[in-house]
């Protein structure tokens, strides 16, 4: 990984104003820039020929984020084949590299060190006598150490050239007691050194930040995160790619890792706004889950890439989608044989609700957003009930007794009239198409009485208005379309009958037009509605808003066959889940043979 965004950063800046085959052969990660259209094409070599870089001395590459300096001695090995095929001398070429190229920057101290030590270590093994020199040069990397704002935010601090001043002075006069005097001086200058490398710009930022959502914050950093990076406060390592465009240079290049969540989420959708209209996406290594042998599990899905902050309309950026391959070495394979890549506009990204990063959408996929109704305007899509204490106003349907529990069909109306305590409920449950997961039960005595009782004294602000805990209480009783907001497999609906009032996992579509409820909730079980969905947020949730997004052509001409097969299909699952006993309409298991008449 670390390779692959060091050459298509740093290697891709040299190789775009100076080609070379040979170095290009030494990079086995580079990923070859898509043929363009000839009018970008024209523009690219305009831009970078008024960029030009006449030589190696003149890169500077920056880790803000450097840790133990992985990024930066790979680094090093980029420059080193680049200086050397510029014809500099292998002897000055560490020297040059370390005084003129690399810069690193970290919070914690102990990392400072080590990539200090990693980068010296690095500049003996290309030069024997490095440390034989009269002045040997230093690494320029820095940790926060005397600076109680940076050593809290690091990077994320930004800094103009004219808030550094000049560099801190050594007391004039000292004494036997100014060792105090003679530490603090220490301190602020490697403050102001920090600083300074923050005020700079950079050819190329390459990083590997920090993942950590809000609720890993302190409160002074969730606090300043927020101030400063609005639109990417929900994790720092995206609040990271925001810092990073900062730091480049017009023509510059941002590589990093993180989280793939920037891609789709909701939270992110004014970022990525931002990122399609005002910078260009040269290419990504979408690695999704298991991208690391040491970290298993889905939760951790990450992405590499490498962007510019200036944006080239109709640029056909360069995608190897690798989430579907299960482990590292069979994601690297699979980079470097090339067969998972695609080729796309970011401008197509555009006509998607929530701008979501879907490089793999067909033409097709993306032109139905604009020929159909999305199912938000067709009805409510929404979150169902939040009891506050599930311990307490939760059963199991066989838990209770069976006169306190109303399982027909039903109305809001009928509810409150029947006198009885538990009802139907919708909890979500495991993956299941069409009909089932009805095994819940709720206490809604007295329209809920103590539910809402319970929900005002935990929540006193609330008042009367109870609709943040109590979501959409006109609808239960309803005829609806509900699936499971969480899964790790595919989407299924479920039909609903009007006997349920249903939870914020097992959220529902009701339609403005109920005779179009069969034919919706066919649309929503075929596996159309399951690959949008995964391009409209490729995660483990099934959230409200992307559901609502999903696009549908309401046919006349159709609706008929498609509700047939929808009415069947809803027999079939509801034939299937009444054979167990965890269903309430169980009658007898099926393996028992039917007593005859007169028996």
């Amino acid at each position: 990984i670390v390779k692959y965004m060091v050459e298509n950063s740093l290697g891709r800046l040299w190789l775009e104003r100076h080609p070379n085959e040979k170095l290009r052969a030494e990079w086995k990660y580079y990923i070859e820039e898509a043929e363009q259209e000839p009018e970008v094409a024209a523009r690219l070599a305009e831009m970078r020929g008024a960029s030009p870089i006449n030589s190696p001395k003149e890169i500077r590459v920056i880790d803000p984020c450097m840790g133990s300096g992985h990024v930066l001695v790979y680094a090093f090995d980029v420059l080193y084949q680049i200086y050397e095929a510029e014809g500099f001398h292998v002897r000055e070429i560490p020297d040059l590299i370390l005084t003129h190229n690399l810069y690193g920057l970290d919070i914690d101290d102990r990392a400072g060190q080590l990539a200090y030590f990693a980068l010296m270590m690095k500049a003996r093994s290309a030069n024997r006598r490095f440390f034989r020199q009269e002045n040997v040069p230093q690494p320029m990397v820095h940790s926060a150490d005397g600076d109680p704002e940076i050593s809290e935010y690091g990077s994320l601090v930004k800094v103009s050239n004219e808030e550094i001043g000049e560099r801190p002075t050594m007391p004039e006069e000292l004494h036997i007691d100014s060792m105090s005097e003679i530490i603090n001086h220490e301190r602020e200058v490697l403050g102001w050194n920090y600083r300074r490398l923050l005020a700079q710009k950079y050819d190329v930022v390459v990083t590997n930040p920090p993942y950590m959502g809000s609720g890993g914050m302190g409160a002074n950093l969730v606090e300043f995160v927020k101030k400063n990076y609005a639109d990417t406060k929900s994790d720092l390592g995206i609040s990271f790619i925001d810092r990073g465009f900062n730091f480049i240079k017009k023509h510059g290049y941002l590589s990093m890792i993180t989280m793939n969540s920037f891609m789709f989420l909701t939270s992110y959708e004014k970022f990525r706004k931002d990122l399609i209209e005002n910078k260009n996406f040269i290419n990504m290594a979408h690695l999704g889950a298991k991208a690391f042998e040491e970290i298993g599990g889905e939760v951790v899905q990450t992405t590499a890439f490498v962007m510019q902050a200036i944006s080239m309309n109709n640029y056909l950026g360069t995608y190897s989608r690798l989430v579907d391959y299960a482990g590292q070495g069979i994601k690297e394979e699979a980079f470097l044989r090339g067969d998972c890549n695609f080729v796309a506009k970011k401008e197509g990204f555009e006509n998607i609700p929530g701008y979501p990063i879907v490089y793999w959408a067909t033409k097709n996929l993306i032109d139905s957003f604009a020929n159909s109704k999305t199912l938000k305007k067709l009805g409510r899509v929404t979150l169902g009930m939040r009891t506050g204490d599930n311990e307490r106003f939760l059963r199991l349907w066989h838990e209770v007794n069976y006169t306190l529990f109303y399982g027909e069909a039903t109305s809001a109306h009928a509810a409150l009239n029947s006198r009885a305590k538990w009802f139907p409920y919708n909890k979500g449950g495991e993956y299941r198409k069409w009909y089932g997961n009805t095994e819940s039960i709720v206490n809604w005595h007295n329209d809920g009485e103590e539910i809402k009782e319970n929900t005002r004294k935990a929540y006193p602000q609330l008042g009367d208005n109870l609709g943040w805990k109590i979501t959409s209480e006109d609808k239960y009783f309803t005829d609806g379309i509900a699936w499971s907001r969480i899964s790790s497999t595919n989407f299924g609906v479920r039909l609903c009958q009007s006997n349920l009032i249903f939870d914020t996992n097992a959220p529902m579509f009701f339609p403005n037009e109920i005779e179009w409820l069969q034919y919706i909730a066919g649309f929503m079980c075929c596996k159309i509605a399951g690959n949008i969905l995964r391009i409209l947020n490729p995660t483990l949730t099934f959230q409200v808003v992307d559901v609502g997004n999903l696009p549908i052509i309401l046919s006349d001409a159709h609706k008929q066959a498609v509700e047939a097969l929808a009415s069947n299909s809803f027999d079939i699952s509801k034939t299937e889940w009444d054979t167990f006993e965890t269903s309430w309409d169980f009658q007898k298991h099926p393996l028992i043979p039917s007593q005859k008449e007169g028996e």
